[in-house]
């Protein structure tokens, strides 16, 4: 068993509650030991129902939050399957990762899966799947997420925590960090150039401040 903070039903406070440690099913999964989860305005939003009858609504109760969390891979994925190595992405025991809650087990099949070049700009992953493909599921809304002390997670979507960064830093960067990021670059700035960043005080503004520094805008 593990602890969890869940939702029962909707306009109701999250409570601690007891789960199942959830079990791996596919070939890409991986189970983390959840060190930090983060608190999205998605959260609040999913609670108060505003997702009921969209595909990212809960599809089981209670629900467990959160789809921007970091912790330690506490076991991998012994699923047989006929994949190729080379397409299932190598992690160990022990590494350290950052979790967004989007695209979770994309089948890789589809037409967006299979577009080479979206008209979204955004390109197929190196693994051969969208993060716009229908089928994936997302953590912490669709599916539980890192509100617990542990969650399976897909492989093809973490990435390992560089040393000296912290859970705790990383986990607002694979939600908020990475929505403002791709923000600036689609401005195509070039060093020392301007850029205005709405709301810099709130969740994603601050990070876009601190992003341009590094990137050497005004």
């Amino acid at each position: 068993m593990m602890k969890a903070q869940v939702l029962n039903r909707y306009n109701e406070p999250y409570t601690l509650s007891e789960l199942q440690v959830p079990v791996m099913t596919s070939p890409y999964d991986l189970l983390i030991k959840v060190e930090a989860a983060a608190y999205c305005h998605t959260d609040a939003a999913c609670a108060a129902g505003m997702f009921e009858g969209h595909s990212n609504a809960p599809a089981e109760w209670p629900h467990v939050g959160c789809h921007e969390f970091a912790g330690t891979v506490v076991n991998i994925s012994k699923v047989p399957s006929s994949l190729s190595a080379l397409h299932i992405p190598s992690y160990s025991i022990g590494d350290r990762v950052g979790v967004p809650g989007r695209s979770f087990r994309p089948c890789g099949t589809c037409y967006e899966c299979q577009l080479e070049t979206p008209v979204h700009g955004l390109p197929r992953d190196p693994a051969g799947y969208s993060a716009y493909c229908p089928n994936a599921k997302n953590l912490g809304l669709s599916v539980r997420g890192g509100f617990a002390q542990y969650v399976v997670v897909d492989s093809r979507q973490v990435a390992r925590l560089p040393p000296g960064m912290s859970p705790v830093e990383a986990a607002p960067l694979v939600c908020a960090g990475l929505t403002i990021y791709s923000a600036l670059r689609s401005c195509q700035l070039n060093p020392g150039q301007r850029v205005a960043i709405i709301g810099c005080g709130g969740g994603l503004g601050h990070l876009g401040v601190q992003f341009a520094e590094r990137m050497d805008w005004k």
